[in-house]
Parts: structure tokens; C-alpha cells; sequence
């Protein structure tokens, strides 16, 4: 994504290049957190379009992209919610659904701020060489340094070597979400 001052200037003006890079950015990661509240894949697409579509007839202004991205979960958050309620009219209420109403929130909004940073990570594996974005694609396949010196046909001090430029290169770009990274997806 280019430098978030444009972009969000972009988004607030309407200007087409700026919201189809919003709609690239955003779209999968919104999706795949609607799917897991709703659990209906084509219901959450809907979900999503829906929600582009009414933001770009709104008058929302967006100061950062902290808030447009805090936004954008939120009204797909609340957007599933209503489709669930929507759909389940008759059924009856469990009794300790009342009480977890609270914590499932909080989980939604952890898995808002999960796919967010999953987002970030591959948007970032974008930008390095090819080289190194294989080696940790591999290593995420679960590949230990000797499997992947032997596939790529390079010694195995290269795996290390650009295993470790590559993570130092994600510190960079994802900050302190990067230890969020290790554990989501580094972690079997």
C-alpha cells in the first residue's frame, strides 16, 4: 500500500485508483472474518460488498488508516451479527448465550485484529525477493532449513542466511506485530 496519507486522502475523495486499492487490500482478510462469524462463505462476500458499497454512498471522512481499518471491521462485524439474528428469528435463547454475548465479541474482535495482521504479513512477503519470500513460504509449509537447501538447491548457511534477512525485513514492516506473526503462523 502506498504512503497512508494519499491513500486515505484518496478513500475520503472518492478516487477510483485509491478505493480499488482499499477493496484489493481489504477484501479477503473482511471475508474470511465475516466467514468465520457467519460461517457461510457466500453470505460473507455479500456481507463485504454490501459494505463497500454503502461506505462509498456515505460522507464517512477518515482521518488514518487506524480508524478506516477499525471502521471497516466494525461494520462487517455488526453487518454478520445482524445477518445471524436476521436468520435465527424463532430459535430460541440459550440461557448462557446472554452471559458469553461479551467475551464472543471480544473474540471477534481479536480475530478482526488477527486477520488484519495476517494481511499485513503477506502484503509484506510482496516486497522481498523472491528468494527469501520462498524460503519462509516454505518454512510455513513447515519445511525445516535442510528440506529447503535441498529443494531450492542452495546450502543450507543460505537458507539461514536469507531466513534470517527475511525476518528481520518483516520486524521492519509489521513492528511489534511481528511476534503476533511468529505465533500465528510460525507455531504448529
Amino acid at each position: 500500500m502506498r504512503d497512508s496519507i494519499s491513500f486515505i486522502n484518496g478513500v475520503n475523495s472518492k478516487n477510483k485508483s485509491s478505493w480499488e486499492e482499499l477493496y484489493s487490500y481489504f477484501y479477503a482478510a473482511l471475508c474470511n472474518y465475516s466467514s468465520k462469524i457467519t460461517k457461510d462463505k457466500h453470505t460473507s462476500e455479500d456481507i463485504v460488498q454490501s459494505m463497500f458499497i454503502r461506505l462509498w454512498d456515505s460522507n464517512v471522512i477518515f482521518n488514518d488508516l487506524c480508524g478506516l481499518t477499525a471502521y471497516l471491521y466494525k461494520s462487517v462485524y455488526s453487518r454478520s451479527l445482524n445477518f445471524l439474528r436476521d436468520n435465527k428469528k424463532g430459535l430460541p435463547i440459550e440461557p448462557d448465550a446472554v452471559k458469553n454475548e461479551l467475551s464472543l465479541e471480544e473474540r471477534y474482535i481479536e480475530m478482526a485484529l488477527e486477520e488484519e495482521i495476517i494481511s499485513r504479513f503477506y502484503k509484506a512477503l510482496e516486497e522481498m525477493s523472491p528468494q527469501q519470500r520462498e524460503i519462509i513460504l516454505m518454512t510455513l509449509r513447515g519445511d525445516r532449513v535442510d528440506d529447503i537447501s535441498r529443494k531450492l538447491s542452495i546450502s543450507p548457511n543460505t537458507v539461514k542466511t536469507q531466513k534470517k534477512r527475511a525476518y528481520t525485513f518483516l520486524r521492519g514492516k509489521l513492528g511489534a506485530s511481528f511476534v503476533v506473526v511468529k505465533f500465528l503462523l510460525f507455531t504448529c
